[in-house]
């Protein structure tokens, strides 16, 4: 059994090593959010073979969940540490269309995270065109659906009651379009001006140190 506890103050130092060996970084694995919202989704940490596990279990009864295992080490150990924990073999299993999954699950809201596709964007676009004609709500980071049939869906959900939520979507789910919406629904924007785009941001910022395209491409898709 894995030696799981409350996440403490006294984890930062452990927990920002374990996340220093990784060249990209994720809000769900950096210490601040981790205890920020400990009580809200119950996190708890070990720290076994150089990595570090995170458990979360949702107040609301929600099923117990594991980011993936943050460190360096043997990966594959660390893994097998928590498949020995935690199973998903004794779960229900159902097969059928998506379509056919999304009307048994009763499910309210539809959390659409599939690949990016920018000349059609499938399979995300008919997954949400069938929550949403369904009157289920959609949070989505897939950029494909949005870009293409943004009109259509936010159409399709305000006539069948639904609610479309697409932060992620731009500047890595920086919450700008929530706060232009809401926040500062009052004001008119006269003009918005950056490099919204991470890799665009990064090559640029590598070619003004002097770097070619061509290795400031390959930097960034590496």
């Amino acid at each position: 059994m894995l030696p799981f506890r409350e996440i403490t103050l006294e984890d930062k130092p452990m927990v920002e090593h374990c996340g220093s060996h990784y060249n990209y970084h994720l809000c769900e694995r950096c210490f601040v959010d981790l205890f920020m919202w400990r009580s809200h989704y119950n996190t708890q940490i070990c720290f076994k073979d150089g990595f570090m596990l995170v458990k979360m279990s949702p107040l609301d009864g929600g099923h117990e969940c594991y980011l993936a295992p943050v460190g360096q080490g043997d990966l594959g150990a660390a893994l097998e540490s928590v498949r020995e924990t935690r199973t998903f073999e004794k779960l229900p299993r159902a097969e059928g269309s998506f379509e056919e999954l999304l009307e048994r699950s009763g499910a309210t809201v539809l959390a659409e995270g599939t690949p990016t596709n920018l000349k059609t964007g499938e399979p995300g676009l008919t997954h949400i065109r069938a929550a949403l004609s369904r009157g289920i709500s959609v949070t989505t980071t897939n950029k494909g659906p949005i870009a293409l049939a943004f009109d259509e869906l936010t159409e399709l959900a305000k006539a069948n009651g639904a609610q479309l939520s697409y932060e992620g979507v731009v500047m890595s789910g920086t919450p700008l379009i929530d706060m232009m919406k809401n926040g500062i629904a009052g004001c008119s924007v006269v003009k918005l001006e950056g490099i919204l785009n991470g890799t665009t941001n990064f090559m640029l910022t590598k070619m003004a140190e002097g770097a070619e395209y061509g290795a400031a491409l390959a930097e960034a898709q590496n």
